[in-house]
């Protein structure tokens, strides 16, 4: 019986002894897979194997030769778990290595994520610094537009009032040049009796602009004409036909040279007409500043 406790004894100790010895070789990450327990726990299994067996025989009083055929099982198994523990001493023995190449593995992927975080760091700034520029970029373009718009309007408030002032001064122009005398002749008094008697002409410049006159031409027809007298007019054929009776007047070196805007002047002379409807054709030639032309038109006396 003593020497079964003193058995018994010895094998928990070596099974808390394997236990101790597997907790402090184990790797930390390998220590509770399933690979590793296994190999523990079948050496475990085999040592309680063992005792069972030694008790089993101890108290079935077998005899020595199934004893010696258990304890040579035994011996088997022990050389078996041998065998186990120094396969797991070789997969400790490789942990190192392994461990060594999956740092290094680590290492490279942080270098490999450093470099990464470097290069994600450079184009951010360099994206942060093109975008910064754009944004000047943009900023000065708005400016310059703003700064356009603004002498835009400058230009076309200009151009407006130029507009303004063309236009005036289009308008001043255009009166300018539209101005033009407008000449006429009639008589100053006319005396009815048994004959008509035209004492002066006045001939009077209703435009607007000084004129020159160059000729006047009096034609009258002659079934009505009774005489003329006068020391500026005088006989000149008839321009178109026989049945008028043609007088010039050359108003050279005379107050009628010139006729002012608004003037009138008298043409000295004494016509004798018929008592009857009569008419005398007039023909003004002249020339202003911007017009020049021959003024005809018909007196009527009646």
């Amino acid at each position: 019986m003593t020497i079964l406790i003193i058995f018994s004894i010895v094998i928990v100790l070596t099974i808390i002894t394997m236990i101790i010895v597997y907790i402090k070789t184990a790797i930390a990450d390998e220590k509770w897979k399933f690979n590793s327990l296994a190999t523990l726990l079948q050496s475990v299994f085999i040592f309680i194997t063992l005792w069972i067996t030694i008790y089993t025989i101890y108290t079935s009083s077998s005899d020595t030769e199934k004893l010696f055929e258990n304890l040579n099982s035994s011996n088997s198994r022990l050389y078996e778990m041998k065998t186990s523990m120094d396969n797991v001493s070789e997969k400790l023995k490789e942990m190192p290595n392994k461990i060594e190449k999956f740092s290094v593995s680590i290492d490279s992927l942080n270098y490999i994520m450093y470099q990464q975080k470097t290069d994600f760091k450079k184009n951010t700034d360099a994206l942060n610094n093109t975008i910064k520029n754009l944004s000047e970029s943009v900023s000065k373009y708005e400016s310059n537009i703003d700064n356009y718009s603004e002498q835009l309007n400058k230009i076309v408030g200009l151009t407006d009032q130029q507009l303004i002032i063309w236009k005036n001064q289009q308008r001043v122009l255009l009166d300018e040049f539209s101005r033009k005398p407008i000449l006429v002749i009639y008589p100053k008094k006319i005396v009815k009796g048994d004959k008509i008697l035209i004492n002066d002409l006045i001939i009077e410049n209703k435009g607007n602009i000084e004129s020159n006159i160059r000729v006047i031409f009096l034609h009258i027809p002659i079934n009505n004409f009774i005489s003329l007298n006068s020391g500026s007019f005088l006989k000149h054929p008839p321009i178109s036909t026989s049945e008028l009776l043609g007088y010039k007047f050359s108003p050279l070196n005379t107050n009628i040279e010139i006729i002012s805007a608004g003037s009138k002047i008298i043409m000295d002379c004494q016509i004798h007409l018929n008592n009857s409807t009569n008419y005398i054709i007039y023909s003004i030639e002249y020339y202003s500043k911007y017009y020049s032309g021959t003024t005809t038109d018909v007196l009527y006396i009646k």
